[in-house]
């Protein structure tokens, strides 16, 4: 018998009757049996339960909240250019200047923390090196969605998997009311499976309910049509960026692939079938 327990802090009784339910149906999602909670003392939520789990997979599970989100990924690379261009003038992807009385400082700011690619490959509009994330992500243009006038449409960033020290910059579509198109509450349920291109990489197969179904087919329907891409995103990280290349997917069915590890694998399609959970610390752990 084994005894975790975990700090929750300033969560209100619903959340924490929410945080326990959930924390419950993570451990059960590894494999864990006889999952009961012993005791709840103000911030300290002490549980019990069957089977052997390595401390890193239990830190990896309990600090992913599991927020699913899928976003129409911003193709063009004009747009963006043109909007950073308009906000400072003297914008330039290969020879950018320093000069802040030229225009938005903000722009300049975020700008300079990027390796802008010629081209939009893969929905990546540029890269981003491990030790310049950040002074990125401290930026305005970072924390808060642009307004690109042309279309009327609102564009946010995102970072993509860290990759050998560098991560590319994901520019989305957010909708009109500054969401994103499907979320991980349409999940009906998360599994994992085995690549069929690779015997030691493994994929996260969705299926999603009724409604999310129906908000998926005419998702992938649209990026089908103007051949762009669909990030799929965790907690804020954009794992993949497919192409859609054979028309509307309907059923509700999908997949996540981003090269993972069968313990990556299992811990992510914990979370999104257990919903999130607010940010925990483990404490102790201790076997009985």
């Amino acid at each position: 018998m084994i005894q975790l327990e975990i700090e929750a802090t300033d969560l209100t009784e619903n959340e924490k009757d929410e945080a326990v339910q959930n924390i419950q149906n993570r451990l059960l999602s590894l494999g864990a049996k006889n999952v009961s909670v012993v005791s709840e003392k103000e911030e300290l939520l002490t549980l019990s339960y069957r089977g052997h789990f390595a401390s890193e997979v239990l830190e990896a599970c309990f600090s992913t909240k599991g927020n699913l989100e899928f976003y129409e990924v911003c193709t063009s690379k004009e747009l963006i250019m043109d909007y950073f261009k308009e906000k400072y003038p003297a914008t330039d992807e290969e020879n950018l200047t320093t000069d802040e009385t030229l225009g938005n400082k903000d722009v300049l700011e975020f700008l300079k923390n990027i390796n802008i690619e010629k081209t939009l490959f893969g929905g990546v509009i540029g890269y981003v090196s491990k030790e310049n994330i950040a002074n990125l992500k401290a930026t305005s243009i970072f924390k808060t969605p642009i307004f690109i006038s042309s279309i009327k449409r609102r564009v946010k960033f995102l970072l993509g998997k860290d990759e050998n020290g560098v991560s590319g910059l994901y520019p989305v579509f957010l909708t009109s009311e500054n969401e994103p198109h499907l979320d991980g509450s349409y999940m009906k349920n998360a599994s994992y499976s085995q690549s069929q291109y690779s015997d030691d990489q493994y994929m996260i197969d969705l299926q999603m309910n009724e409604e999310g179904a129906v908000i998926w087919e005419r998702l992938t329907e649209k990026v089908y049509q103007e051949r762009g891409y669909i990030a799929i995103v965790i907690d804020d990280i954009v794992y993949s960026a497919p192409r859609v290349s054979a028309g509307a997917i309907k059923g509700g069915r999908t997949q996540i692939s981003g090269g993972f590890t069968k313990a990556e694998a299992a811990i992510l399609a914990s979370v999104i079938q257990t919903r999130t959970i607010p940010k925990v610390k483990i404490v102790k752990i201790m076997e009985l």
